[in-house]
């Protein structure tokens, strides 16, 4: 027994000196080989160091920038569009202000249990170059409708009177879930539609989904007939679908697009424009609205369009979302629309002295952005006034207008209010609303 434990005292002994003398090689010896074993081993250490004091925090879409902002901007092309730095929600310069803030956030829907509904006080959003953020008072905020001026001076309290009625208007409509904007089928996209109702919104069944052509009417014989020579099914159906795709990368990468201030003006015209004051927003085929409104911008890198009938959908849900509007008035727009059964305060003419009254029960078609009792967000005429054509199509025949019309009921022709006509077909009822994305 006791022989048996002086040879493990032995074995002991040998393997210490072993190890002491291999530590000593490792430390001093100028061997090469053995330098690199010994800086090996130190990294193999260190890297375990750094996974163990790595950061394990989830991380989000956004990305903190410079200055403590919370925006995506990493995948935007700064030689198409300027980066800048706007107000989220309204200043508040003093306490009546204060008070008015506090009873729109009242008015806002109640977020579900767990949702974050801490807003930011600034944010990015991407101006194309050759426009200008507002500087007006009640213009400049994301929240209640960040408005752009396409114009090379700046747009102040001072001038925005004159701005308003000699350059277009466009206004942001963020969009934080793109992704409820569309699906994907076939490989190709659609898009999600809605319904709206006292309490929120709903899916909409289309049986024609967008893009999509009317098989009835969209063919040479009609596209030559009314406004479109030279197009043919093949190639439209091509156009709808690739802008289509665009528009949802470019929100997707840019978080959002741009909704026309005002219905179309100057349809009569080869250029139409989005001004307020004007009168000449009917009287063209879909086709001509189609056509014309896809040339409204001031450079290559953006695109307009006819509006989609899914942005149609997404404006109405922001604008209840961020609290402009509520969901009721989705259903019932008689407080906040031109029709029959609404009474409110309006300029005729662009004259200061052109102040009218619309009277309750009367049936009158007013210039586009001509009062501030049909505004949400900064935009005007969404409820009544003319109906606005959409890219929508419905059936083999009928292309989608929305948002009602004058000479009816704010409770049965509300902004989310959906029908279709024959694209042919033209009349002072029949307007459109125009967007655009950036490439």
């Amino acid at each position: 027994m006791k022989q048996k434990k002086k040879v493990a005292f032995l074995l002991v002994g040998v393997v210490l000196i072993v190890m002491v003398t291999a530590i000593c090689v490792l430390l001093f010896s100028k061997d090469e080989k053995v330098i690199g074993l010994k800086k090996s081993f130190i990294s193999s250490i260190q890297r375990q160091d750094e996974v163990q004091n790595q950061d394990t925090t989830p991380q989000t879409d956004q990305t903190e920038n410079e200055d403590g902002i919370t925006t995506d901007t990493s995948k935007w092309d700064l030689n198409k569009v300027d980066r800048v730095k706007v107000r989220y929600k309204p200043e508040v310069s003093n306490e009546s202000s204060q008070e008015g803030l506090e009873e729109m956030q009242a008015d806002e829907a109640s977020p579900e249990e767990g949702e974050v509904t801490e807003e930011p006080e600034y944010v990015y959003v991407p101006v194309p170059k050759g426009y200008k953020v507002s500087q007006a008072k009640g213009e400049n905020a994301v929240k209640t409708g960040l408005v752009i001026y396409e114009s090379d001076e700046d747009i102040t309290d001072s001038n925005v009177d004159t701005a308003r009625k000699e350059k277009n208007q466009w206004v942001w409509v963020p969009v934080n879930e793109p992704t409820r904007l569309y699906d994907v089928t076939s490989g190709k996209m659609k898009a999600k539609l809605y319904s709206f109702n006292e309490t929120g919104r709903t899916n909409y069944s289309n049986s024609n989904y967008e893009p999509g052509i009317l098989t009835s009417y969209d063919n040479e014989r009609y596209f030559a007939r009314y406004d479109l020579q030279g197009m043919t099914r093949e190639i439209f159906l091509k156009e709808l679908q690739e802008q289509f795709e665009a528009t949802i990368k470019s929100i997707e990468k840019y978080g959002g697009f741009y909704i026309g201030r005002y219905e179309t003006g100057d349809l009569s015209k080869s250029k139409p424009v989005v001004k307020a004051m004007n009168t000449d927003i009917g009287s063209q085929t879909w086709y001509a609205m189609y056509r014309k409104t896809r040339h409204m911008c001031k450079n290559t890198d953006i695109q307009s369009s006819m509006i989609w009938g899914c942005l149609w959908d997404e404006t109405l849900q922001w604008i209840v979302e961020s609290g402009g509007k509520g969901a009721k008035d989705m259903k019932d727009s008689t407080s906040w629309g031109n029709y029959k059964d609404a009474t409110f305060q309006y300029k005729s003419s662009s004259s200061a002295s052109s102040e009218s009254t619309k009277n309750l029960g009367s049936s009158t078609r007013i210039p586009t952005g001509s009062t501030d009792y049909t505004k949400a967000n900064n935009i005007y005429d969404l409820a009544g006034n003319v109906y606005d054509w959409t890219l929508e199509g419905y059936g083999s025949y009928g292309r989608r207008h929305r948002g009602g019309i004058y000479n009816y009921y704010g409770s049965s022709y509300p902004a989310s209010y959906r029908n279709d006509y024959y694209p042919y077909y033209s009349s002072t009822y029949y307007g459109c609303r125009a967007y655009f994305y950036i490439k």
